[in-house]
């Protein structure tokens, strides 16, 4: 089960379920004054948005009331219940906190520390924050966030290491929505660019202190994407289709490109107007674009109007090598780099591959990575972002294992750092690599992956794959207190989530993989923990020899009986398929877990999945088969579940 123990009840109304629990006027520019009072667990307590007006205790719980002097938008009103601890700070006169369930870890006092700096920042560029507390709640089983004003709800599972990138850039977003969403929202959801795109925009200067410490003044475009047929305003998709990257990641290219053409002050004096011109009210396209006109002037005006329908399709440009459009260095130390104020998306959205045999994209890289040392040095003076962009092509050649330290040191971007270190990991790892070489480079590497404490590029750039590294230091040796923290399991093994995540990247001995990851999966608090571990055990089952298999078989099916965490069942359902015996007696233990797990009310989402891995694990004994379907007599399982059950040859 979810060793949390606790439940939590919450609402998620965006775009238009806020009709499933109250009626309303569903619209996104509907706004109205809100007050909840409701009745809970006397153990349990309640957020909701606006002030606290009343908290009573009773013979049969607790009773708390909340209520706003101030519009709502309909879709952005909630409350949620449950055990929670609660994490405070203040801002100021403002109340800052953290809630999350009761006994789920996590880095609390840096996620408010990176609150209350982001909200500095917004209040710098924006206005001053506009409500009378922010609190960032942490649920269960919800992958994302929602801006629900004054309270942003955010799974549990994305949002507990806020020195990861992710986490950092997901907080920050929601954060964002206070201004651009909730204290100006939008007219209709055809508008919904307004509010993602700002939000993704205010998302990438909130983390630029992690992206590129230089400050160069670039505008973040690389962290922004234009994918074919996502329209920034798609009036065809229904509002819950038009979440694409469209609104997201292309709206935000879009008011950067503004913000490029206009300047600094203007840009941001702009969207304050906006912000004060129609707090606690609603805005739409034209008159959000409207705003800017004064400063673009009309043909830059037109061509952004344009831009919102624009759908991704291309035209070609065939670029004559001999003449201006020649991107090859011709002096020493010149590097090249695209888009120096970085306004635009990554360049490889803009070219079209297919009409060149030749790769364009390998080619600009090359000319992208330093060969030389001059080329070394203008590349640390180039900027975070761009040092990236060059190190997602590899390690310059001309940095040798003495100067790695220094040359890390150098470089703006955490995110750079990290890919530094992959990719020397990777030129360390090479199996043609001369022995003295190797050895050189893992004396220079080892040093940098010890801890604690263990560098900020560790964590924020979990997802990069350091796994060449484990070939290069004895990760087994170095994160030797790690390991024996984790087969304990809690409270020794409670590392960070972040943490977790960079151990994941290594390849443990096989024998050793169940007995290091096995009690993070059965007895963390963490759900984003269980499921780390649980994946590093299913992914590895390839990797054991036939001897280790049935252990594995009977771990998995350990969590099928126990767990009511989809996310969690889901995995052990697939690893019991995996690790499946020849016949059904030996897989009698696993069978009778399915059982169990079948029986269960709450994973009914996953029941056909289930019935399908036990026709499997019967591997065609019919009388096996016979009595795992007798052994569901009476079981209301889901229709599709039950099909299977009559008929599996449709599984």
């Amino acid at each position: 089960m979810d060793l949390a123990r606790s439940r939590a009840v919450y609402t998620l109304s965006e775009p238009l379920n806020a009709a499933l629990w109250m009626p309303c006027h569903n619209t996104p520019e509907d706004r109205a004054f809100f007050s909840i009072d409701l009745g809970m667990g006397a153990q349990e307590t309640m957020i909701a948005n606006g002030t606290l007006v009343s908290d009573e205790q009773g013979a049969s719980g607790r009773r708390m009331k909340y209520a706003t002097d101030y519009t709502v938008p309909i879709y952005l009103m909630a409350f949620a219940i449950g055990d929670f601890e609660v994490e405070g700070t203040m801002k100021g006169s403002l109340p800052v906190s953290v809630w999350h369930r009761r006994g789920v870890p996590g880095d609390y006092d840096r996620l408010l520390d990176e609150v209350v700096r982001s909200i500095g920042l917004f209040e710098e560029l924006l206005v001053p924050y506009p409500f009378e507390k922010y609190a960032l709640v942490l649920v269960p089983e919800f992958g994302s966030g929602i801006e629900n004003l004054g309270i942003t709800f955010q799974g549990e599972s994305r949002s507990t290491a806020p020195t990861s990138s992710e986490d950092l850039r997901l907080t920050i977003h929601e954060l964002g929505h206070q201004w651009f969403g909730d204290l100006v929202t939008v007219k209709t959801w055809d508008d919904l660019w307004i509010k993602e795109g700002m939000a993704t925009l205010l998302a990438e200067e909130g983390a630029r202190l992690y992206l590129d410490e230089s400050g160069e003044g670039t505008l973040n475009g690389d962290s922004f994407a234009a994918v074919v047929d996502s329209l920034i305003v798609d009036p065809d998709r229904d509002p819950d289709e038009k979440y694409t990257s469209g609104p997201y990641d292309r709206a935000a290219w879009l008011l950067t490109q503004i913000r490029s053409l206009i300047g600094e002050e203007p840009f941001w004096g702009t969207l304050r107007d906006v912000l004060n011109d129609h707090r606690f009210g609603a805005i739409g396209t034209d008159e959000f674009l409207g705003a800017f006109a004064r400063h673009l002037g009309p043909d830059a005006t037109a061509r952004a109007r344009r831009a919102l329908r624009a759908d991704g399709a291309t035209r070609s440009q065939v670029l004559e090598p001999d003449q201006s459009a020649d991107v090859a260095p011709q002096q020493e130390g010149e590097l090249l780099i695209f888009d120096p104020l970085d306004r635009h998306i990554p360049w490889f959205y803009l070219v079209d591959s297919s009409v060149d045999p030749d790769d364009p994209a390998a080619r600009f890289s090359s000319f992208r990575l330093p060969t030389s040392p001059l080329q070394v040095a203008n590349l640390l003076e180039a900027g975070g972002v761009h040092q990236t962009a060059a190190l997602n092509v590899g390690l310059p050649e001309p940095v040798a294992p003495g100067a790695f330290a220094a040359f890390l040191d150098g470089l703006d971007a955490e995110d750079a750092k990290g890919m530094a270190v992959a990719a020397a990991c990777v030129r360390a790892a090479d199996p043609a690599l001369d022995p003295a070489l190797r050895a050189a480079w893992s004396s220079a590497l080892a040093p940098l992956l010890a801890g604690p404490p263990f560098a900020r590029w560790t964590e924020f750039t979990p997802w990069l794959e350091y796994g060449a590294c484990g070939e290069v230091i004895d990760a087994l040796a170095l994160y030797a207190d790690e390991w024996s923290a984790l087969a304990a399991g809690p409270p020794a093994g409670d590392l960070s989530d972040a943490h977790l995540q960079f151990l994941y990247n290594f390849e443990l001995p096989r024998e050793t993989v169940l007995s290091a990851w096995g009690n993070v999966a059965r007895q963390s608090s963490s759900l984003r923990a269980r499921s780390l571990a649980m994946s590093r055990i299913r992914n590895d089952i390839d990797r054991n020899r036939p001897e280790n298999v049935p252990a594995l078989r009977a771990f998995f099916a350990e969590i099928v009986a126990s767990t009511e965490v989809l996310d969690l069942l889901y995995q052990a359902l697939d690893g019991l398929s995996l690790t499946k015996a020849p016949t059904a007696t030996e897989n009698a233990e696993a069978l009778a877990a399915l059982l169990q797990q079948l029986r269960t009310a709450s994973t009914t989402p996953l029941d056909d999945f289930a019935v399908c891995v036990a026709h499997e694990l019967t591997q065609g004994d019919a009388a096996a088969w016979s009595e795992f379907v007798g052994g569901l007599d009476g079981v209301e399982l889901s229709a599709y579940a039950a099909a299977m059950l009559a008929d599996p040859s449709g599984c």
